[in-house]
């Protein structure tokens, strides 16, 4: 994956990772405009650069939709975006795989 690539940039949204990605809020702030109103971009890209600078310790039992969850009252939008760029299937392959095992199908006539 590219750098410039729109999931590259959205990697940051997982905290365990977005030291790897790195860049400023204003370099990924443009992955998120297809989960957020142009209204709410001046705070996502506060949320971001505070996100930014914590250091997060994953555990054993780490869930990056618990992280969120936990921390949707001090990243309102950020913790939105997240959740809602996480729940974006990577591919349609295991909604093409269900469909090809499918026997029947029923058909308005």
């Amino acid at each position: 994956i590219s750098d410039d690539s729109f999931w590259y940039k959205v990697r940051v949204i997982g905290p365990t990772n977005k030291s790897e990605v790195g860049g400023s809020a204003e370099h990924i702030l443009h992955a998120f405009k297809c989960v957020v109103s142009s209204s709410d971009l001046p705070e996502l890209q506060d949320e971001l650069a505070e996100y930014l600078l914590v250091t997060v310790t994953p555990t054993s039992d780490f869930s990056i939709a618990g992280f969120w969850a936990a921390h949707k009252e001090q990243w309102p939008v950020l913790s939105a975006a997240a959740l809602d760029l996480h729940a974006l299937p990577g591919s349609s392959a295991h909604v093409e795989r269900a469909f090809s095992h499918l026997t029947f199908l029923q058909r308005k006539e």
